[in-house]
């Protein structure tokens, strides 16, 4: 007699979420997933109801519908980085900032879960938001007392599909090694962004002769740009005649499209700047700017 090995599910990792940019009848894109590390716990539940229509005296056809789903997520942490992307607030100078009109963001979310037998599941919840996460602040003990965040998230059908959810085991039927070790590469059924993010606006505009002595910036890009790579490094000031370089702190809006440059000192009157963006700035694909930007402005006398 064969004894067929047990396949209960015994684990879990690999939590990675996925900004959604589109979801139309005509497409749906996701940026590139991004992981979190410290998957403690993940529990759903579809909110689903099956209603029975009675006719000739007993039970004549049944049928289910689903609402939103609800997903609790334990995680050991969170940076400040990955909560302001989820949960759309901004990060300045290392500072997180979070105003009452912020509101979170469409993203997808999946995880892998070991079962007994040695294999895995893999998940991707499609459509969804994270409400801020709970977390229990309490003084240190004469025991430890894990201090950590549990972030409720409510999903729904895509509007491109109708799907909620895509998930798989690698038992299942036609299931291939490929799709397990591509399944956190990118949402799966979507398509790979190997787009190069571009610059395409500042104010001042490029050539503009009158540009305010005390003018900020702000540079314009095709798609959402990586925090990470919005450092003096990528961007550059120099007044054009003499080359010299001009400090300032850099701030992402909350669409992470726009830069907000703020110089250290005022800007010389009549005197031409240069505004010079590296290849290091990247979109959530990774994609780098192809080429360095560069654009001018002079000052007003």
């Amino acid at each position: 007699m064969q004894i067929l090995a047990k396949k209960v599910l015994i684990g879990l990792s690999n939590f990675y979420y996925a900004l959604l940019s589109s979801d139309t009848s005509a497409s749906v894109s996701y940026q590139a997933p991004i992981a979190l590390k410290g998957a403690l716990t993940v529990s759903y539940n579809p909110n689903s109801e099956v209603a029975t229509l009675f006719a000739d005296d007993g039970p004549y056809d049944t049928a289910e519908t689903i609402g939103e789903v609800e997903l609790d997520v334990g995680i050991a942490d969170i940076s400040q980085e990955d909560y302001a992307a989820i949960m759309g607030h901004t990060v300045t100078g290392g500072v997180l900032n979070e105003l009452s009109t912020d509101q979170p963001v469409d993203v997808a979310f999946g995880f892998k879960a070991k079962r007994s037998n040695g294999g895995f599941s893999y998940f991707w919840f499609l459509k969804g938001k994270f409400a801020k996460p709970t977390i229990d602040h309490e003084t240190k003990g004469d025991s430890i007392a894990w201090q950590t965040p549990v972030m409720n998230g409510k999903f729904v059908a895509r509007i491109y599909d109708g799907r909620f959810k895509s998930s798989t085991r690698d038992d299942a039927t036609d299931y291939t090694a490929a799709i397990g070790t591509a399944w956190f590469t990118n949402v799966y059924g979507t398509t790979a962004d190997a787009t190069a993010p571009t610059y395409s606006s500042s104010i001042p505009s490029a050539n503009s002769t009158s540009a305010s002595q005390t003018t900020n910036i702000t540079i314009t890009f095709s798609e959402a740009i990586l925090s990470s790579t919005i450092t003096l490094g990528n961007f550059m000031f120099l007044q054009a005649t003499s080359g010299a370089t001009y400090s300032a702190t850099l701030s992402l809006s909350t669409g992470q499209e726009t830069v907000t440059v703020v110089f250290s000192a005022q800007l010389t009157a009549s005197t031409s700047y240069d505004v010079v963006l590296g290849t290091g700035i990247k979109d959530y694909a990774g994609n780098s700017l192809s080429a360095p930007a560069t654009f001018r402005f002079t000052t007003t006398a």
